[in-house]
């Protein structure tokens, strides 16, 4: 009987502390108030942490204090931590990014992971019609068949969110559709 019950104390503190590593692997370091370092760390991090390290840095951003930083990250080498910075930025309704967004909508250099975070992430900030101008025609351009599947199908949804409808599908044809609807828009003010 004593056997068995050190057996199973020796059972449940080996328990214990493999899950403890396991918490530590997976989570280990998302405590951080240290935003560039979230940033640093989150290209390499798994996909979980990576979510944690994104809450993270939302809960953390001040304007003052970080908008510098994310908008440098717009540039990182690491595609992901683009992605990430346009996310942060456009959720926190960072209308004074928005040239630096436009401008990675149209660099062709961009990785289309990027792209297409651009493209469904700018949907997310009320544009004015001088902007709405600037931005659909691209994003019209970024629905055609020679486009990677995610930049088109982001690039779909922005233009249905932006000009709210409903009208054009998506599949063969779709950037055709998007022109012949943006001519006849009233919203497309020269």
């Amino acid at each position: 009987m004593a056997i068995r019950a050190r057996n199973l104390v020796l059972f449940l503190a080996a328990g214990a502390v493999a899950a403890y590593f396991a918490y530590t692997w997976t989570f280990g370091g998302t405590q951080s108030s240290d935003v560039p370092t979230l940033l640093k760390t989150y290209p390499s991090a798994p996909d979980v942490k990576r979510q944690v390290i994104r809450s993270r840095i939302i809960s953390l951003y001040k304007h003052a204090d970080h908008y510098g930083l994310l908008s440098s990250a717009l540039d990182d080498p690491s595609p992901l931590t683009q992605a990430l910075a346009v996310d942060l930025l456009t959720q926190k309704n960072e209308g004074s990014a928005l040239p630096k967004l436009f401008a990675m909508l149209n660099d062709p250099r961009r990785d289309p992971l990027v792209t297409a975070r651009v493209a469904t992430s700018i949907a997310r900030i009320p544009l004015t019609a001088p902007r709405l101008t600037k931005v659909v025609p691209r994003l019209i351009e970024l629905t055609g068949e020679a486009q990677p599947e995610d930049v088109r199908a982001a690039a779909h949804h922005a233009l249905k969110k932006l000009l709210d409808t409903n009208v054009v599908r998506y599949g063969p044809g779709t950037r055709d559709a998007w022109e012949e609807f943006w001519k006849s828009s009233p919203m497309n003010v020269p």
